[in-house]
């Protein structure tokens, strides 16, 4: 793939190897389908996947579930189309809020376990765990 990806100097990905390999307009409905297609599709299932995270800790009924969606794409939409500015912005704080997340969950493992008891020994067991039942 790499030697196929040297002899193009054009950029454009799978387009241009489509496009050299198979003709023009083999290249022109890969890069409308990827783009009305696959891009469309990748955006609407992640603003239903945001939808349904957000519904975890507020139940919508389906309505307000489309609309959360519908909402969120418009939202992203109106940033890309804003500029790279502002989409590096939306980035950078995305970033920051998952690393938050991380740290808090970290630090809340170390902060638990030294908060529980220590165990002498092993624990005793009322009766033998089985894992498979007979």
């Amino acid at each position: 793939m790499r030697r196929a990806g040297r002899g193009h100097a054009a950029t454009g990905g799978q387009y241009v190897f489509i496009r050299e390999a198979f003709g023009p307009l083999a290249g022109f409905l890969c890069g409308w389908t990827n783009f009305l297609i696959a891009r469309g599709a990748q955006s609407a299932w992640l603003a239903v996947v945001l939808s349904i995270y957000i519904s975890y800790f507020h139940p919508f009924g389906p309505l307000a579930s489309k609309a959360i969606a519908v909402t969120a794409i418009a939202l992203f939409t109106f940033v890309n189309y804003r500029g790279v500015s502002l989409g590096a912005l939306v980035q950078k704080s995305f970033a920051a809020a998952k690393l938050i997340g991380i740290l808090t969950i970290v630090g809340s493992a170390f902060l638990l376990d030294m908060q529980r008891p220590r165990l002498r020994g092993r624990p005793r067991l009322s009766r033998p765990v089985v894992l498979v039942s007979p």
